[in-house]
C-alpha cells in the first residue's frame, strides 16, 4: 500500500519540462484536483476488492506497467499470479481489441495443442 501511494505522488509531481499544462489555474481546481492520502487510500483499498472479486470468480486481469522500473515486477508478479501483463510497449489498440487479442492466443494455444498432438501421435 505504501508503495502504491509513493508511486501515485510522484506520478503527480509538477516539476520538469512540460509541467504548465499540470498547474491549475485557480486556487479553487487546485484544492479539488488534489486528492488526500486517505482518499488514496480508500481507492486503492476498493480497486483491491474489485480486482480480487474478479479473480475469486475465474476471471482474468491485465496488468499494465511499461516503465521502465515496473516492467520487471508487472512480469514476475503477472506470472506468479498467472493473469495477462503488458510490460512492453502498451498499443494503443490492445485494450479496445482485447476480445480479438483473446481469440487469437486462444487460436494459438490450440495450434501449439495440436503440433504436440502430432508430435506424440
Amino acid at each position: 500500500m505504501r508503495q502504491l501511494l509513493k508511486a501515485a505522488s510522484i506520478s503527480a509531481t509538477t516539476r520538469g519540462a512540460g509541467t504548465r499544462r499540470c498547474r491549475p489555474t485557480s486556487s479553487a481546481s487546485a484544492t479539488a484536483s488534489t486528492s488526500s492520502t486517505s482518499n488514496r487510500r480508500a481507492l486503492i483499498a476498493a480497486g483491491i476488492e474489485a480486482i480480487r472479486e474478479v479473480v475469486a470468480g475465474g476471471g482474468r486481469v491485465l496488468i499494465v506497467g511499461t516503465k521502465r522500473q515496473a516492467q520487471d515486477a508487472v512480469a514476475e508478479s503477472a506470472k506468479r499470479c498467472g493473469q495477462y501483463y503488458v510490460n512492453y510497449r502498451w498499443l494503443g489498440g490492445m485494450l479496445t481489441n482485447f476480445k480479438t487479442i483473446s481469440q487469437s492466443i486462444k487460436r494459438l494455444r490450440e495450434l501449439d495443442e495440436r503440433i504436440t498432438t502430432r508430435r506424440a501421435g
